[in-house]
């Protein structure tokens, strides 16, 4: 299933993530489901934290500084 940018980029979803769908009346309803595996800072070196076994074909990696460098950029465009 292919979602639009702006609702993917709205609710936080990337490529493989997996979706909870829900049938209400005629409506169906998509919520993302979040994998409780995380990425963490210790003693300065990212590590993977959580229960759950790493999902095929994701790099946490780059996913973190994507998302470091989204908000930085987005701090300076707040500060002009």
């Amino acid at each position: 299933m292919v979602l639009p940018k702006h609702v993917r980029e709205r609710f936080h979803i990337r490529g493989g993530d997996t979706l909870e769908i829900e049938v209400k009346g005629s409506a169906i309803e998509l919520r993302p489901t979040k994998s409780n595996v995380q990425l963490a800072k210790v003693r300065g070196v990212l590590v993977i934290t959580g229960g759950a076994a790493l999902p095929e074909g994701r790099d946490f990696v780059a996913e973190s500084r994507a998302d470091r460098i989204d908000e930085f950029v987005q701090s300076a465009r707040r500060r002009r």
